[in-house]
């Protein structure tokens, strides 16, 4: 067919950050879904820059813990509109797995970038309004379960926000015959 599947889009409020937005010309935030999991369950957690201003020299912290496994994604950039202003969005996404369980604390972590300057105009514009800026996201907290007593000597766990099962048969099943061999292949990922 010429159609595609449906998307759903979840549309929220605005973020209360919005109003820093304007007045300071960039935020660093941080975000992660879930807010609860076990040890080893994969939690998303996202880096985010917004900036109505032109940067340069943008310098971003490296994320470590003690407390988790970490897999860097690739960096996103693009624009939103807020007011009618025009804002750069760069979100830089990871992947955590917790080691252990208890409240884990996820650092905050640094940008240290030069607001105002990189632009067409920027040099006409006098170094005193080119300033070097740094940025704080905050510590994230999450809580982290110990995998359940039932689940722990068996390998039937598998933290994930998905699982796919494919069965594919090699054979005809239609032509089956008692006695005969018959190939079934499955697929988890």
């Amino acid at each position: 067919s010429d159609t595609s599947t449906a998307l759903q889009i979840h549309v929220s409020e605005p973020r209360a950050g919005n109003r820093d937005l304007h007045r300071d010309g960039i935020t660093l935030s941080g975000s992660m879904t879930p807010s609860q999991a076990v040890v080893q369950q994969q939690i998303e957690y996202t880096l985010r820059i917004e900036s109505v201003v032109a940067i340069s020299a943008a310098q971003l912290s490296q994320l470590s813990s003690d407390d988790f496994d970490i897999v860097e994604l690739d960096e996103r950039q693009y624009q939103r509109n807020d007011q009618g202003k025009p804002v750069q969005v760069i979100e830089k996404p990871y992947l955590l797995f917790p080691k252990r369980s208890g409240e884990l604390t996820i650092p905050s972590q640094t940008l240290s970038v030069i607001a105002g300057g990189n632009d067409l105009f920027s040099y006409y514009r006098p170094r005193s309004q080119q300033q070097r800026q740094q940025l704080h996201s905050g510590n994230s907290t999450v809580h982290v379960s110990e995998v359940p007593h039932s689940k722990q000597n068996t390998a039937s766990l598998v933290p994930a926000s998905e699982l796919l099962l494919v069965e594919i048969w090699h054979s005809n099943l239609q032509q089956a015959r008692v006695g005969e061999p018959l190939t079934r292949q499955i697929q988890i990922s």
